[in-house]
Order: structure tokens, then C-alpha cells, then sequence
């Protein structure tokens, strides 16, 4: 019977094998394309050595892509970092996005670190030697144009490996379901260790230890011996064991010289005229008269042997070999005078208290008074109006920071749960909303301090609500700027607005030594009510925090953030990045709720010496010929640097310094319009255009 089931099993599994054949045969596709999907390429298609690229599957580069790598230039073994993977391109039929990046020891060409991904948009594989970043089912971003981007976690080797190099490869699809049609990018980048790691603290080894070396005189009762292990056993044989032995320290050898008289009187607090002088005598004879008779029921509570860690040098075990005859005199005969409660006398010195136990950290009390009541510092006065507006403004910024009860009220948002871990652009709209009457006032609730996963809270708010809309991502991007060594540039903070926006709050990086005296200005074409909270604090050191709400709505250009450049910067690509070092990134609509939200990092191309420029300008207008205002008009240059600008109220457009001679691509993009791309070439002189959107 067994047999038969046995062969009617093989059969199935032969005949399932032989019909998916002829359906993979009959499409026309091999396995490796099958492998090649949303979720993630196959191992290996990174481009480092002894890899392939996504070309094995998809064309190759032949069109105006980018992708890049943002990582900072070094690494300090052990450290956990940020690292995020953009593309870009000008063409709108790119509209399906993956890539694959694996981080190797130049060395060995081996895996170097570990990645760990932290938002939705990625997943990581493995195999025997590497390990892979991939985008995920949702990553691929099915349907956006233009650019995205993808952040995930890396922590360095806990070891100096020297170089690390991250290769990378990049897919933007036309989404039509086959592999032809495909771009394919790659690139990479390498991290030198830094140039000195941090020496570490001495940890205290809680030595509380060297106390204790008189503690176990907690031999209460003149109980010879110094190992609290004596446990009178309250029958008196007068052969307590006795084994003086494992005396944790020289001290309590606690010789009772006075051999005790024949009668224990049961008080043997007195027999021990010598009371123990903790005079390691090395005479340990056969004193141990074992007069702990019957009395130390109660007090050998020698707990104190585990308090002295390091101090048991058990000093007198040479001694003691003889001791434990342990002849006690048989004097024990006289009975007991069933006296023995008031015995212990020799009560532990008090010392033991030493033990170092660890004091309980003070959690933060609970707040009272109402969420988003946090002005005048630090109680509030139970109102929420414009001054408590301001505060939030500045905790979202990173100018303030909240202390106790505080954060309970400042973390407000989303108001579902009172709150998610975390001070960002949510908080701000809801205390702004309690100011104007718009929700009712509560009292304080929710998370006390910062330890919540406020993104994993949030996307549980979001559900509950029945809010939660994967498709529904906002991107915010910087824009890319050329510079000369010497000169200023600007790059612009931009989003892509759904139109419901009232508060986007981030942290800038960038590199000091290179970039300095950042000066942040709202953009053209914010609305009157628009307010910026900057937060140069750290500047110097290559941070800064933004924060941008407003009373009516965000438009797509958000702030423009000007820089020095270094006189002696070296001719790079200086990467400036979003992060939340300083203030969270987080982007709030009108009610309270933070959206989900990508952040897309841009850079400056530093070069030697300016070249010869011109202006590139024109207007974009409907097919009637009316100005369109706030289109976005992208230009990427043959050397792949992109840059945006926003059409004004009829429509115009200009970039400045445009090197002459370039070749670029001129794209725009509208909620309502759409347009075909052109080449242009800058040349000396007007370069005006008109660009007209289709019927």
C-alpha cells in the first residue's frame, strides 16, 4: 500500500513538472526572465566584479537615465548609516522602477556589513558570500515618472575593512509586461574608513566589590567559621562539618580563641572573646566549636557572599586543610538552654548593603493639561493658541527640544492615538488645528518620550482610520547645481503636491568642509500664509532642519537653500541629502495626518573654473495659447545633471548659467497637461521657447 501511494506521488510531481515546461515554452520566455520581476531581480545583477547587470534580462542604458548612490564619503566600523539609491530621467514613459545594490570589501570582493531595510519600499536577499537591496513589490513604483528614490540601513564591519564599495544597478521600465523597451543603469561608490575611531569609554565594571571584604563577617553568632555556608542546622551534634574551606575572604576566619567552655550557655556571642578581630590568624584549630548550637536558626542569613564579586580572594583556603577535624569537643553535651532567639548578637555589620543594585531609571510622569498645550515652557496654561504654534514649530525644527511632561503634549498627532513617538510636520498641523477650534481640545495622552515606532503607529492609525492608501506617496526631491570653487549656488527643495498639503518638515546634510553659510528662502509662488522655521544650529557642523507649513496650501517649490563653496574644494559631485538628524522628515496634510512620503536626495557639481553660460528660457502654455502656472520644466544636460524650475503666473521659465554648448533634454510636467520632451542646444545669445501641451 505504502509502495503504491509512493509511486502515485511521483507520478503527479513528473506530471506537474512536464505541463509548466510546455507552459514556459509555449510564452516564449526562458526562467531567467521569469526571475525578473517587481520583487526583486535574481542575486547578482549588481554590476560589481563577477556579477552581471539587469542587461541579462532588459536592454541596456540607452537613454537620459541617472542613478545614483547617496552615502556619505566615510564610515566608522560598527556604525549604522542611511544610505539611499535615486534615479531620474526626462523621459515619461519610463513608469516602473527596480534596482539591485550590494556593499563589498574592496579587498575581497566580499560582503561588506549589513544591510536592513526600513520602510516598505525595499527587501533584502542573500546568498552565500553577498548580500542584496532590492525594491519590493511596492518599490517599484508602478506608474510614477520622472524620478524616485529608496533609503535603507547599513551598518560598517565592526572592523576596519578599509574601502567599502557599494555597486549598483538601476531598471526604468516602460511597464508594457515584456523586458524589451527597458533602460538599464549602474554605478557605484566607495566609503573609506574614517581617519580615526572613537576610543572607547571605559565601561564601569560596577566595582562595588571591594567593600565587602569585611562584609561576610555577617558570621553572626561567633560561628568560627568564615563561610556563611555554616548553616547551623539548629541540631547541635557538635560535629558541624564546619568546612571552613571556602571562606570567601582572609577576614572572617573568626577564631574564637577562647576554646568555649563546655557549656554552651547558648550565648555564644560571648565565647568568642576575641571577638572576631577579623585577624585571619591562620590558626584556624579545631575552634570551630561548632557553638552555633541550635541557635542561628535565623541569622545565618548570610546573603552577603554574593555581593563580594571580586573580593572572595579566598585568601586562607592554604590554611584551612587541617581545620576541618573539626573536633568540637563534645562539650556540646550540655543542653541547650532553648535560649537561642537572643543569640545573634553578632548581627551583620550593616556593610552587606554595598550590593551594588542598580538603580531604577525615573520614568517621565505622565503630563497633565492638554495635547498641544506647550507654551510658556514647561507647564503650558492650559490654552493652545498662537503661541503654542510658535513652540511647535520650533520643537519640529530642532531648535527646541521637549522636556518630560512635554513631549507627552507636543506629541499630538495623529490625534486617533494622541500621538505616534515622534515631533514632526503632523504635530504642528494639529496644534494649529486646536488653536483655531478646528478639533476639540483633550487632555494629554499617548506616548511619553520618543521610544515608539512612530512609522509602524502611524501606518496603524492610517488603517484603523481606513486611511491607509499604498499608492498614495508624495515625493520631495532636491534639485541638483553646478558651482565653481570660490562662487555660491542654490538648490531647491520640491515636491509633487496632491493639492491637500499643509506641512512638510526635514533634515539637509551636506558636506562642510565643501558647503558652508547655508541660507534657506521660501520659493516663489508660496502662498501668503506659507511660514519657514529654520534651524541653523548645526550648521557648521553640515546640518541643517526646515520646516515649511501653511494656512492654505503647499505649492511643488518649497524652500531654495543657498551655499559658499570652499575656495579649495576639489572638483566633485558633493551629495546633499535629506535625513532626520535634526528635524524629522514627514510630510502633513490639512488634518492632522502624516502622508506617506519619499525623499530624494540631489548634489552640486563643483567644477574649476566657470565656463561660458547663457540663459535658457521661454513659456509653457495650453494648446489655446493661455500661460500655465506651476508646471514643473525639467532640463537634464548631457552630463546628466538635472535641474527644475516652476512656471511663474503666465507661464514663464528660466534657467541661468546654462553652460553653452549643451545639449539637454526639456521635459514638463502638469497634473492636467501633457507634453512631449524636446533636445535643445544652448547657445550664445536668447535661447527663448515656447512649449504648447498637447490637445
Amino acid at each position: 500500500m505504502v509502495s503504491r501511494i509512493h509511486y502515485i506521488k511521483i507520478s503527479i510531481l513528473i506530471l506537474f513538472s512536464i505541463g509548466f515546461a510546455v507552459v514556459m515554452i509555449s510564452s516564449g520566455r526562458s526562467t531567467i526572465s521569469v526571475e525578473a520581476r517587481s520583487n526583486g531581480s535574481p542575486n547578482g545583477r549588481t554590476g560589481a566584479p563577477g556579477e552581471q547587470t539587469c542587461t541579462s534580462c532588459h536592454d541596456a542604458n540607452s537613454g537620459p537615465g541617472v542613478v545614483l548612490i547617496n552615502a556619505p564619503a566615510t564610515y566608522v566600523p560598527g556604525e549604522t548609516i542611511q544610505i539611499s539609491v535615486s534615479q531620474t530621467t526626462s523621459s515619461s514613459s519610463r513608469r516602473a522602477w527596480g534596482f539591485q545594490l550590494t556593499a563589498l570589501d574592496t579587498a575581497t570582493n566580499s560582503r561588506a556589513g549589513t544591510m536592513a531595510s526600513t520602510t516598505a519600499f525595499t527587501s533584502v536577499a542573500a546568498n552565500a558570500t553577498r548580500q542584496y537591496m532590492n525594491q519590493s513589490g511596492l518599490g517599484n513604483y508602478n506608474g510614477q515618472t520622472n524620478s524616485v528614490s529608496w533609503t535603507f540601513n547599513w551598518t560598517a564591519p565592526a572592523t576596519n575593512v578599509g574601502p567599502v564599495r557599494f555597486y549598483v544597478a538601476g531598471l526604468q521600465a516602460d511597464d508594457t509586461g515584456d523586458e524589451s523597451g527597458d533602460e538599464t543603469y549602474v554605478t557605484n561608490v566607495t566609503l573609506q574608513p574614517a581617519s580615526a575611531t572613537p576610543t572607547p569609554t571605559a565601561t564601569p565594571t560596577s566595582t562595588p566589590t571591594a567593600t565587602p571584604t569585611a562584609t561576610p563577617t555577617n558570621t553572626p553568632t561567633a560561628t568560627p567559621t568564615a563561610t556563611p555556608t555554616n548553616t547551623p542546622t539548629a541540631t547541635p551534634t557538635a560535629t558541624p562539618t564546619n568546612t571552613p574551606t571556602a571562606t570567601p575572604t582572609a577576614t572572617p576566619t573568626n577564631t574564637p580563641t577562647a576554646t568555649p567552655t563546655a557549656t554552651p550557655t547558648n550565648t555564644p556571642t560571648a565565647t568568642p572573646t576575641a571577638t572576631p578581630t577579623n585577624t585571619p590568624t591562620a590558626t584556624p584549630t579545631a575552634t570551630p566549636t561548632s557553638t552555633p548550637t541550635a541557635m542561628p536558626t535565623a541569622t545565618p542569613t548570610n546573603t552577603p557572599t554574593a555581593t563580594p564579586t571580586a573580593t572572595p580572594t579566598s585568601t586562607p583556603t592554604a590554611m584551612p586543610t587541617a581545620t576541618p577535624t573539626n573536633t568540637p569537643t563534645a562539650t556540646p553535651t550540655a543542653t541547650p538552654t532553648a535560649s537561642p532567639t537572643a543569640t545573634p548578637t553578632g548581627t551583620p555589620t550593616g556593610t552587606p548593603t554595598a550590593t551594588p543594585t542598580a538603580t531604577p531609571t525615573v520614568t517621565p510622569t505622565p503630563a497633565t493639561g492638554y495635547e498641544g498645550d506647550i507654551s510658556p515652557r514647561p507647564n503650558g496654561d492650559n490654552m493652545i493658541v498662537s503661541n503654542d504654534v510658535i513652540q511647535m514649530r520650533r520643537f519640529v525644527a530642532g531648535i527646541d527640544t521637549p522636556n518630560g511632561s512635554e513631549f507627552q503634549r507636543a506629541d499630538c498627532a495623529p490625534r486617533l492615538t494622541n500621538g505616534d513617538g515622534a515631533i514632526d510636520a503632523g504635530d504642528l498641523v494639529q496644534v494649529r488645528r486646536y488653536a483655531t477650534n478646528l478639533d476639540v481640545a483633550v487632555g494629554a495622552a499617548g506616548p511619553i518620550d520618543s521610544t515608539f515606532s512612530s512609522e509602524l503607529l502611524s501606518s496603524l492609525t492610517r488603517y484603523v482610520a481606513g486611511d491607509l492608501d499604498i499608492s498614495d506617496v508624495r515625493t520631495v526631491r532636491l534639485t541638483s547645481a553646478n558651482a565653481i570653487r570660490g562662487g555660491r549656488t542654490s538648490v531647491s527643495a520640491e515636491f509633487d503636491p496632491r493639492g491637500d498639503e499643509a506641512a512638510i518638515s526635514f533634515t539637509i546634510e551636506f558636506d562642510s568642509s565643501i558647503l558652508s553659510n547655508p541660507s534657506v528662502v521660501l520659493a516663489d509662488g508660496e502662498s501668503d500664509d506659507s511660514v519657514l522655521t529654520v534651524n541653523y544650529g548645526e550648521a557648521g557642523s553640515g546640518r541643517i532642519g526646515v520646516v515649511v507649513d501653511s494656512g492654505s496650501r503647499l505649492v511643488n517649490r518649497l524652500v531654495v537653500i543657498t551655499f559658499d563653496v570652499a575656495p579649495d574644494a576639489k572638483v566633485c559631485k558633493s551629495s546633499i541629502r535629506f535625513t532626520d538628524r535634526v528635524a524629522n522628515r514627514s510630510v502633513s496634510d490639512s488634518s492632522g495626518r502624516t502622508v506617506r512620503s519619499q525623499f530624494s536626495d540631489g548634489a552640486v557639481n563643483i567644477s574649476d573654473a566657470d565656463p561660458q553660460s547663457a540663459e535658457l528660457s521661454g513659456r509653457v502654455t495650453t494648446p489655446d495659447g493661455r500661460g500655465l502656472v506651476n508646471a514643473v520644466v525639467t532640463l537634464i544636460d548631457s552630463k546628466g545633471l538635472v535641474r527644475d524650475v516652476v512656471t511663474g503666473s503666465f507661464g514663464y521659465f528660466r534657467f541661468s548659467d546654462v553652460e553653452i554648448g549643451t545639449i539637454g533634454l526639456l521635459s514638463v510636467s502638469s497634473k492636467r497637461y501633457r507634453f512631449n520632451s524636446r533636445t535643445v542646444q544652448v547657445m550664445e545669445g536668447s535661447n527663448n521657447l515656447n512649449l504648447v501641451a498637447l490637445e
